[in-house]
């Protein structure tokens, strides 16, 4: 069932036309200014293809540098922030939007424009709002609770280090579904080969010996 991208609580956003990395690969057309809201995986990895592309880009990270809410390595963060600013990527860090306003959104036009408030009153506008904030596991409405699957709304499955369900072991979840694992596409591969190997093949594969790089 996968994950589905959180859209944070910002006075105008939902009222603009935003897009996430679920719309974002519709665009028929390069547009000249985009934020992303956001500094995570999917933020930088579009931040750089669009600066490469030709787009004037700002990424809008609420920490002081990248990675910090992750634990991420500090010298690392340094860097990648290095190599991602001479491909032509802005950064504004320990920031804030307050509000998000529409200022042209009509048929007439090949993009819509907004305008974002930071919370120390500087105005950004873009043709292009990538919201990268997180995502949220898809558990609702499937049933988990008559099939006595244990989870936290938001959070995923929880699993055991076979990545079965905790509370029904003949139940395996692996990826953006599960709790307190990386939503990365390379952990979901993981996780899948250990459940086929555990499911099917009798084995005894355990989530605590992966190795994930990030």
């Amino acid at each position: 069932t996968g994950g589905r991208p959180t859209i944070p609580d910002i006075p105008g956003l939902k009222e603009a036309p935003y897009i996430t990395n679920e719309q974002l690969f519709n665009l028929e057309a390069l547009p000249p200014r985009m934020i992303i809201l956001g500094a995570g995986v999917i933020a930088l990895e579009m931040a750089q293809s669009f600066a490469l592309l030709g787009s004037k880009v700002t990424v809008i990270n609420r920490s002081s540098r990248l990675f910090e809410s992750k634990g991420g390595d500090e010298e690392a963060a340094k860097l990648l922030q290095q190599v991602l600013e001479q491909d032509g990527v802005s950064f504004l860090s320990s920031a804030r939007v307050t509000r998000v306003e529409t200022v042209v959104n009509d048929s007439e036009t090949t993009f819509p424009r907004m305008k974002l408030t930071m919370d120390d009153g500087e105005i950004h506008e873009c043709e292009c709002l990538l919201v990268a904030t997180g995502r949220a596991a898809n558990v609702e409405n499937l049933g988990l609770e008559e099939a006595g699957v244990e989870y936290q709304v938001g959070a995923g499955i929880k699993v055991n280090d076979l990545c079965q369900s905790t509370s029904n072991p003949s139940i395996y979840a692996v990826g953006d579904c599960v709790a307190g694992v990386p939503r990365l596409t390379h952990m979901s591969g993981e996780m899948a080969k250990m459940v086929v190997q555990n499911a099917l093949a009798g084995d005894n594969w355990k989530l605590s010996s992966l190795v994930v790089p990030a």
